[in-house]
């Protein structure tokens, strides 16, 4: 009975023919572990024992564009990357023998991640308040974690449990400091979770997962009151041409997003392109031409049709409604938005990242 519970709480579906291959990931990136969408940039780094880098790379070729190091982190075991208006983080919280006592999560000002190749990072520092136990516990511990996304004022973390495949859901504060931290949801049969990523634009949670057979797609959406297991969960198995260990998520548009895969037994390592049709909405037809981009001023939109706009920060928060063009955003901080648009009195909209320099 509890079985059949579970399995209507979190139905597994299909995403079909929505999952292409870009292409392979330089065998630098053959343990790609996080993926983050910023500025129409791809970024990536490598998982444990890999250099303190973060990689820009090609999703067309897969090659390595830009390299930018962290000077003062090393690399234990990283897993997963995310990002606010301000700051990226990324999450040293590897830990699938159970025994760390030095998780961490380095955070780097955008801005010196733009104009420096080297960077210096603050340092988040946490425990988990229940663990009591650090002796090694190789894929049967459940204090393992992959997947980190930014939502509101908190940065939350989303465990892989290997000893009963639950999903567990901590909340970790952006401020530099020592913290110890409890669980404050749980995701009910997940599977391995290795990578999350933060829709701005419909405000929903994928994470992704994988066991010895497939890969899996987890949709989290309408979600409420702190917790993400309120609102309704969907599990999707995904078939990839390649690799099946996917590590990694990030979302490109409402509707596109892209996964990294690391090499294994299944295949090289790869990024491919998910289109989530289970999550997709009704698109407007307008085409509209969105120029320049980036902008420090006005930004301009051609288009036949009279349109409504909105600007939201890239964790979905409002800031700013016209119905004209061209819009002034010469007083917003330098930071990338989400520009949304869609015509007077219609649910349709379209959406469109733009930078503000």
């Amino acid at each position: 009975m509890k079985l059949i519970q579970t399995l209507l709480l979190l139905p597994i579906l299909s995403f079909g023919q929505t999952i292409t291959t870009l292409t392979s990931l330089n065998t630098i990136n053959s343990e790609s572990s996080g993926l983050l969408y910023l500025d129409n940039r791809i970024i990536t780094h490598n998982d444990s024992g890999g250099e303190a880098v973060l990689y820009e790379i090609d999703s067309i070729n897969g090659e390595i564009t830009r390299k930018v190091i962290i000077e003062n982190a090393s690399n234990i075991d990283w897993e997963d990357i995310c990002s606010d208006e301000n700051s990226i983080y990324i999450g040293d919280v590897g830990n699938n023998i159970g025994n760390r006592i030095d998780l961490k999560i380095y955070k780097i000002a955008i801005d010196d991640y733009y104009n420096n190749d080297t960077v210096v990072a603050e340092i988040i520092n946490f425990e988990y308040a229940d663990q009591i136990d650090f002796s090694n516990q190789l894929y049967t511990t459940n204090y393992d974690a992959e997947a980190l996304i930014s939502y509101g004022d908190s940065l939350y973390l989303f465990s892989k449990n290997w000893g009963n495949t639950n999903s567990l859901i901590y909340t970790i504060p952006k401020s530099p400091g020592n913290y110890i931290v409890n669980t404050i949801d749980t995701l009910i049969n997940t599977g391995l979770v290795t990578g999350a990523t933060l829709n701005p634009i419909t405000n929903e949670v994928l994470l992704t997962s994988y066991n010895l057979v497939n890969a899996s797609i987890i949709e989290l959406k309408n979600f409420h009151s702190g917790l993400f297991s309120n609102g309704i969960m969907s599990k999707y198995n995904i078939n990839t041409s390649a690799s099946h260990q996917i590590e990694a998520i990030c979302s490109i548009s409402d509707t596109e997003h892209q996964l990294a895969a690391e090499s294994n037994n299944s295949g090289e390592a790869s990024l491919y392109k998910l289109i989530s049709n289970s999550v997709a909405i009704q698109e407007l037809k307008t085409k509209v031409l969105i120029f320049p981009n980036p902008t420090s001023n006005l930004i301009y939109i051609n288009a036949k049709e009279q349109l409504q706009f909105e600007i939201y920060t890239i964790t979905g928060k409002l800031i700013l409604s016209c119905n004209e063009s061209p819009i002034d955003v010469s007083t917003l901080p330098s930071s990338v938005y989400i520009l949304k648009y869609s015509e007077l009195n219609s649910n349709l909209y379209k959406s469109h990242r733009i930078c503000v320099k």
